[in-house]
């Protein structure tokens, strides 16, 4: 995954960054001979958002997280709306309000409600599709 990759998915999020800046965390990632991962991509992301702005959801957009317990089992969930404290998700047939919680410069939620092991989607789990 090359700086290009890493704009689209940024472009996405609403980012504003300059290419030299998603250079520098490639290289830092190849030089440790790493790969650099959608992982990698997520933290890149995260920790510009702490200098440029607030990453967030957007209505219309498709957000994937894996299970806590199952790294093999993947939710996906449509943003059907949004206000400043909640956005309404559609998985399946119900559109449920889920509330916004901030979180290293990203807004996240957890989608099937507050408990222990509660699968919590991030605005960074952005689902890259062509229709998307």
């Amino acid at each position: 995954m090359g700086p290009e990759t890493i704009i689209t998915f940024i472009k996405h999020n609403g980012i504003d960054i300059k290419k030299t800046e998603i250079q520098e965390i490639v290289k830092k990632y190849n030089e440790s001979q790493l790969f650099l991962t959608t992982k990698a991509t997520k933290e890149a992301v995260t920790f510009l958002s702490k200098e440029n702005s607030l990453v967030q959801f957007q209505v219309g957009k498709k957000y994937s997280t894996n299970s806590i317990c199952d790294s093999n089992c993947w939710f996906t969930f449509d943003i059907e709306k949004r206000t400043d404290k909640s956005v309404w998700i559609k998985d399946g047939k119900n559109i449920i309000r889920r509330k916004i919680d901030i979180w290293d410069g990203v807004e996240s939620i957890k989608p099937h409600g507050t408990y222990s092991m509660a699968t919590i989607l991030r605005a960074t789990d952005l689902k890259i599709l062509k229709n998307n």
